[in-house]
């Protein structure tokens, strides 16, 4: 994930090659409050939605993109079954050692834990 104000970029390999998932995704994204625009490419499977960040905010963004990709197939039963979202960051500030590097690790790793909280009530919700 990479992530600017009013920017948010996603890896998502579901949906490299996939033309009918990606316009989708793109216009499911696009339907949402706050969000001015959202391509995907088909190249990469990267995600990106710009956004007006007093409207909405990144981590919305995510759990609606799980949400959206949990919809492309039957309802899975955990989160981790869930397809898989790469978050990357290709920042210019990349880390040169790992200690360097660890706050964005640890803020990544709790927000994919409270990505996969939010979509296991979800889950509970629609059984």
């Amino acid at each position: 994930m990479h992530h600017l104000p009013g920017r948010l970029r996603v890896k998502c390999p579901l949906l490299k090659n996939n033309a009918a998932e990606a316009n989708r995704v793109a216009q499911q994204m696009e339907a949402l409050q706050g969000v001015e625009r959202c391509t995907v490419s088909l190249v990469t499977g990267s995600v990106l939605c710009r956004y007006d960040q007093s409207v909405t905010d990144s981590e919305m963004l995510l759990q609606r993109l799980h949400a959206t990709l949990a919809d492309a197939r039957a309802a899975p039963a955990r989160p981790s079954e869930l397809p898989a979202i790469r978050m990357t960051s290709k920042s210019p500030h990349a880390a040169a050692s790992p200690r360097e590097g660890l706050g964005e690790k640890i803020a990544s790793a709790l927000l994919q834990h409270a990505v996969e909280r939010a979509l296991l009530m979800i889950v509970r919700a629609v059984l």
